[in-house]
């Protein structure tokens, strides 16, 4: 028998056997078609989704066979449905073999449909291939019928089926990809794709068994079939239908825990995202770098995530840290690298939590302060990870410098300032006894600083305190530490080994700096000449506190000033007898001012025919206790503590009121009185108005009233002296230098002065009265000769013998006042 017989001319197809189909098996046959699909369909999604290759081929093979086997199925049972008058039967071999066509075309059916992406190139040639498959299985399976008939093939209709067979074929390739626009029920999807694939493998079927004719064969009564009946095919197809339905139940099965396990990744990742996102906002809202660093067995780095703020931190890209941990790394300082490697190493020992602070130099040059957060984390095969954050805290540290700087140092000299002092130097003391050294302080207390503030402004005074930090930091040797301690103090530090000579050091040291501060100082608007009183102290062991120490240079200091400032003292333990006394001295001061017990004592000034033409006043102390008070011993108190601003202003008015009284008569009316006046008192900011104020309330004339002024008060600062005394002069007021000829700068300022009288002092003219110092008489005469030309008066003071009287007169001075005329005394007591 042929393998493909086709009908020829000579056959006469009116004599073909008429058959017909049972429709109960078309239906079956139909689907069993629909069922192979809808299995073999199913498998592409596992296929798709199985990761490991053997077991996605798995499912390739098991898919195929189902649909192979499924459209052999269907094939036979359409076949068996096929019903003539003549006897078939069916060879086993050519049926098995018919299962082979049906196999390859399933298999690449599920090749095409597996992949993501389906073309039509890969649709059309898998829709040939399979239409091809599936007529080749079939006209196998037709080649295995055994009959009596002669079985034939129409070729119009022979070739129809197979391009059916070629055409569904593709269609059904492409329905899934179709669907998925118009379709997203995944099992409806897949429900009308196994629908439109068993339509084409049954309709190819049908078109095949249209093509094909029974014609009335040879009859042998003695013929034996050896294939088996149709009844038995049944039986073989059932089986494989079981064996389909079986396989379909745990496709869905597997396809709906697929699915279920699809859907729970899929949520998983949707939620994975969804913290991913908002970790990663979070992360980005931090103020910092969010990170995990992770070091390997061999100890090295590198960074497994890093968040963008890395960026802005180290100007480098998280990818770029992630590749090379280097580029985050080279951007620390070696010394401050070093650092964090071993804080690193002992967290990853220990696994504590991680927390360093380090500077970064990034590639602008720019320094910033950083600092680090995490958590460790020991993991397998000796790696240990961070978890953690980086905030820049440059802003924070510069602000705790800044606050530090604030309380430690003083923001006119940018020197250390007593509170740093005061631990600095607590520090020193309890190590000098066990390292055997001395910590040694000079306390340097500018002179008649007050009186630049208050004459010239604080601008000027802090001009000179910037002067001097300047000139001292000049004298500042190893392990020396400057400090501004007080407004108008300055402390210099330093340790010596006891094998030295201390007290050498410190003479030397105060020796500089008495040198230092004597220069004279180029201010603004100002030329100051300056002076300085110095204290040293020393300590030697813990015995000392720092405050102690202090307060001894500080009685050292005051010791010195008493010696005329611009002097050094060292502390010694009699200075605080002497202190004691002065404090109990300022005490009483106070208390006499309060209490009226100052008095004006008054020396007669007196003509060259010996007639009184005016006074000086004279302070005295009348103490309750001690009696009458030397003005030696208290006025140099009185212009330590400022007590001398009070006093003198008490003077002032008293002289006035004595003016008024002596006003009253007109013996004493013409008599004047000379008024001392101390700097500090002049230089107040109101003392003009105050002279000019006592003299109205006083109701005296003002050229009664003369101010005696010191060379060393007027050359302080000659602008504000000047203008002072114009106004005062404008009024009336007279005004006598004191104790002319004591200084070297006199004659030089004389003539700029308005002076109405100049005073030689009594010490030159006792010296001049000496044997030995006869020739001081020429300068005596000179000062007479210069004073007169310059329109002034001369009177001598400390005139106590006729020669000094004669000789003074003979030389043109006709003015005087001394004990050979009248000693100082009380109101009450003067001759007038």
């Amino acid at each position: 028998m042929e393998f493909l017989p086709f009908v020829q001319s000579h056959h006469d197809l009116n004599e073909a056997y008429v058959g017909y189909h049972v429709p109960w098996l078309v239906v079956l046959s139909l689907t069993m078609a629909i069922l192979a699909a809808f299995t073999s369909l199913s498998h592409t999604d596992l296929i798709r989704r199985t990761k490991h290759v053997l077991a996605r081929r798995a499912w390739h093979v098991s898919g195929a066979l189902a649909m192979g086997l499924g459209i052999w199925s269907m094939h036979f049972i359409g076949m068996i449905s096929f019903r003539i008058d003549v006897p078939v039967y069916y060879d086993t071999s050519l049926t098995a073999i018919s299962v082979l066509p049906a196999f390859f075309a399933a298999w690449i059916t599920l090749h095409v449909l597996s992949k993501n992406e389906q073309s039509v190139k890969s649709i059309l040639i898998g829709g040939l291939l399979l239409g091809a498959g599936i007529g080749a299985m079939h006209y196998t399976g037709m080649a295995a019928i055994e009959t009596t008939a002669d079985m034939r093939y129409q070729p119009f209709y022979f070739l129809l089926s197979i391009l059916v067979a070629v055409v569904l074929a593709s269609l059904a390739l492409a329905t899934r990809r179709w669907l998925r626009g118009y379709i997203e029920n995944q099992f409806l999807e897949l429900t009308v794709a196994s629908i439109v694939m068993g339509l084409a493998v049954a309709s190819m079927h049908y078109v095949a068994m249209h093509a094909t004719v029974f014609l009335p064969g040879e009859s042998d009564p003695f013929f034996e079939f050896s294939g088996v009946a149709p009844e038995q095919l049944v039986i073989g197809t059932l089986f494989v239908a079981s064996f389909i339905v079986v396989l379909n139940t745990v496709v869905v099965l597997m396809q709906n825990q697929t699915r279920h396990l699809r859907a729970t990744v899929e949520r998983r990742g949707e939620l994975v995202q969804e913290l991913t996102k908002r970790l990663r906002t979070v992360a980005a809202r931090v103020p910092g770098m969010v990170y995990q660093l992770r070091r390997d067995a061999k100890g090295r780095l590198h960074f497994t995530y890093l968040s963008e703020a890395v960026n802005s931190l180290f100007c480098v890209t998280a990818h770029e840290a992630v590749e090379d941990a280097s580029e985050i790394l080279r951007q620390v300082p070696e010394s401050d690298r070093i650092k964090l490697f071993e804080s690193l190493e002992h967290s990853a020992k220990e696994l504590e939590p991680w927390q360093h602070e380090f500077r970064v130099v990034r590639g602008d040059g720019e320094q910033r302060w950083l600092y680090a957060t995490a958590v460790a984390q020991a993991e397998p095969h000796g790696v240990v990870s961070w978890s953690g954050f980086i905030t820049d805290v440059t802003e924070k540290k510069q602000s705790a410098e800044m606050i530090h700087r604030l309380a430690y140092y003083d923001a006119l000299t940018n020197l250390p300032n007593r509170r740093w002092v005061v631990d600095e130097l607590n520090d020193r003391i309890s190590r000098c006894a066990a390292q055997r050294k001395c910590v040694l302080v000079w306390l340097i207390n500018l002179d008649n600083f007050k009186r630049i503030n208050d004459v010239h402004g604080q601008p000027a005074g802090d001009a000179l305190l910037k002067a001097v930090a300047e000139a001292l930091t000049q004298l500042v040797e190893k392990d020396m530490v400057l400090v501004r301690l007080t407004a108008d103090e300055f402390l210099l530090v330093h340790e010596k080994s006891r094998d030295e000579d201390i007290d050498l050091h410190a003479r030397a040291i105060s020796a500089k700096i008495l040198n230092v501060m004597s220069q004279q100082f180029n201010l603004p608007r100002l030329r100051h000449q300056g002076s300085a009183s110095v204290g040293v102290a020393t300590a030697f062991d813990s015995s000392v506190t720092a405050d102690e120490l202090m307060r001894r240079a500080d009685l050292a200091v005051a010791h010195a000033k008493r010696s005329g400032g611009n002097h050094w003292s060292y502390y010694d333990p009699s200075i605080e007898v002497e202190v004691s006394a002065r404090f109990q001295l300022e005490l009483d001061l106070r208390a006499a001012l309060h209490q009226n017990e100052f008095v004006l004592f008054y020396q007669l000034q007196v003509s060259e025919n010996g007639q009184p033409f005016g006074v000086e006043a004279l302070m005295r102390w009348q103490h309750p206790t001690r009696g009458l008070v030397s003005p030696a011993e208290f006025i140099p108190m009185a212009e330590e503590s400022g007590l001398i601003v009070p006093m003198g202003a008490w003077a002032l008015e008293e002289a006035c009121r004595q003016l008024a009284i002596w006003q009253t008569n007109d013996a004493t009316k013409h008599l004047s009185v000379s008024v001392n006046v101390s700097a500090r008192q002049f230089y107040q900011h109101d003392f003009t108005e105050f002279v000019l104020n006592t003299i109205q309330a006083a109701g005296v004339p003002a050229k009664l009233l003369k101010l005696e002024l010191t060379e060393t008060l007027v050359l302080e600062d000659l602008d504000v002296v000047v203008r002072k005394m114009r106004a005062l002069k404008e009024a009336g007021v007279r005004f006598s230098m004191d104790d002319f000829g004591t200084g070297y700068s006199s004659l030089s300022y004389l003539s700029t002065l308005p002076f109405d009288e100049v005073k030689i002092d009594q010490a030159f003219i006792r010296r001049a009265s000496s044997l030995e110092h006869e020739r001081d008489w020429t300068i005596v005469e000179a000062i007479i000769g210069i004073a007169r030309n310059l329109g002034m008066e001369v009177i001598a003071e400390g005139v106590e013998t006729e020669v000094q009287w004669q000789r003074l007169a003979d030389s043109g001075c006709l003015r005087y006042q001394g004990y050979l005329f009248s000693k100082p005394v009380s109101i009450s007591e003067l001759p007038v």
